[in-house]
């Protein structure tokens, strides 16, 4: 190290000490506590139908050892009265029947792309969503749909857990 930084360091140093020095042997919370104590005392001095709170109360004289952030000058205006309590009048409660919808089955989640047929029977592609789905007569789908019959216009599907079936409409050729 050369000397400029060798100075350096002994400045920082030597500032660091200071700080540390200041932290540990600076004032002593108890003086915090005795300023508040002398204005809580002036306060309820004053006659009590005009008092106020210390925190809100007003400082006309300027202290040097004053806190610039407490909080004066104006008093916490007083709580708003009660309202009167009323017996509220008696309520008949009433039970709303319920209604119980039929459930059926959902709709199909299947979009017809289209069919093919040869010597081992027809093939059928569908579509759910993004995913392409090869289908036989007498297959089940995704364990909850199974493919009735193929028609000219439409495909027959049984929910398998309601026992509804439901036709798919295949669109015409154009």
């Amino acid at each position: 190290m050369d000397s400029s930084q060798r100075r350096r360091w002994a400045v920082l140093l030597t500032a660091l000490v200071l700080t540390l020095a200041a932290i540990y042997f600076g004032p002593a919370p108890a003086e915090v506590v005795e300023v508040s104590a002398r204005r809580t005392s002036a306060a309820t001095a004053a006659p009590a139908a005009h008092a106020q709170p210390a925190e809100f109360a007003p400082v006309f004289e300027q202290e040097a050892s004053a806190d610039p952030f407490e909080k004066r000058g104006w008093a916490e205006p007083p709580p708003p009265e009660p309202a009167p309590v009323v017996a509220p009048a008696p309520v008949e409660r009433t039970v709303a029947p319920v209604v119980v919808e039929p459930v059926g089955p959902p709709p199909l989640p299947y979009r017809y792309v289209g069919s093919y047929s040869d010597d081992g029977g027809s093939v059928i592609y569908l579509a759910r969503g993004e995913v392409a789905v090869v289908a036989r007569v007498g297959e089940t789908l995704d364990g909850t749909y199974k493919v009735g019959a193929l028609q000219a216009r439409g495909i027959e599907f049984e929910h398998l857990s309601t026992g509804t079936k439901q036709t798919l409409p295949i669109p015409e050729a154009e």
